[in-house]
């Protein structure tokens, strides 16, 4: 049976874990290698040095910065593998749509992120997502409308 836009709500899935596995490579790099270049050693030592009052709780600006990329991997990987196990139950509940509308909402959230702080690699591959997203349902529709001329 054609199932009209999972293929495309398949992909945005897979490159929102493409997106969570690339980043989470970053904060690898950021937790275990050491800095470099002069500039990122300046920006590395500032950071441990800086602490961040949180009421009872004291991290530096190191922990904070990491825990936000790490949580930022963490949340893409939780989504695309939450939408891959959720897609079929969901379009045999005939909420396809509603999926896809969130994903949609949920990567043009992080594409307009990226683009007021100006940081094109994680953009891309929101606008990736977003993409995939709106061509399926798209899909969904054009589906949908045919279907409903058919029944007439």
């Amino acid at each position: 049976m054609k199932r009209p836009g999972h293929g495309w709500f398949k992909a945005g899935a897979i490159t929102l874990l493409l997106f969570g596995c690339i980043h989470l490579l970053a904060v690898y790099k950021s937790l275990f290698m050491a800095p470099t270049d002069p500039a990122e050693i300046r920006a590395d030592e500032a950071l441990r040095a800086f602490k961040v009052d949180l009421g009872p709780f004291h991290p530096t600006g190191w922990h904070t910065v990491n825990i936000l990329n790490a949580s930022y991997s963490a949340l893409l990987l939780y989504v695309g593998i939450l939408n891959l196990i959720a897609l079929g139950p969901v379009a045999a509940a005939g909420r396809l749509r509603t999926l896809t509308l969130v994903n949609i909402l949920f990567t043009t959230i992080l594409f307009m992120i990226c683009l007021a702080l100006q940081f094109p690699p994680p953009m891309v591959f929101a606008l990736a997502c977003m993409v995939f997203f709106a061509v399926s349902i798209a899909k969904q529709r054009t589906a949908e409308t045919n279907h409903r001329a058919d029944s007439k």
